[in-house]
C-alpha cells in the first residue's frame, strides 16, 4: 500500500539513501498477508465514509478558529482600560493626604 505522504522510492532511488531494503515477499506470502487482513465492512446506500483527507482541514480549521478567538480575547481582556470609579479617587486622595500628614510630623520631630 502506497500513502499519498510517502515518496515512492521505485520510482526515483535516491529517496533511498539511508533506508534499510526490504526483503521482498514471495507470492504465497503476499497472498497470506491479504488474506489475513479483516474485511472492510461494506457501505449501505446513502451512507458515505469519511477519510481523514476531508477531517484534517476541519479539524486545523476548528483549531485555527479557536486559537484566533483566544487570542482576541486575551489581547482586548489586557488592553481594555478599567471604568473609572470613584471611591478610587477618592482612596487615593486619602493615601495622598495621609503621606503629607506623615511628612510633616517627620519634620517637626527632627526640627
Amino acid at each position: 500500500m502506497q500513502y499519498a505522504f510517502w515518496p515512492n522510492t521505485k520510482a526515483r532511488p535516491w529517496l533511498n539513501v539511508g533506508r534499510k531494503p526490504r526483503p521482498a515477499l514471495s507470492k504465497a506470502e503476499s497472498e497470506n498477508r491479504h488474506e489475513a487482513q479483516e474485511p472492510v465492512p461494506s457501505l449501505d446506500e446513502g451512507e458515505q465514509r469519511v477519510s481523514f483527507r476531508r477531517i484534517y482541514p476541519i479539524v486545523w480549521t476548528a483549531a485555527f478558529l479557536v486559537s484566533a478567538v483566544g487570542t482576541y480575547w486575551l489581547v482586548r481582556s489586557v488592553l481594555e482600560e478599567s471604568p473609572e470609579d470613584p471611591t478610587r479617587d477618592r482612596i487615593r486622595a486619602l493615601i495622598d493626604e495621609a503621606d503629607q500628614l506623615l511628612k510633616t510630623l517627620d519634620e517637626q520631630r527632627r526640627g
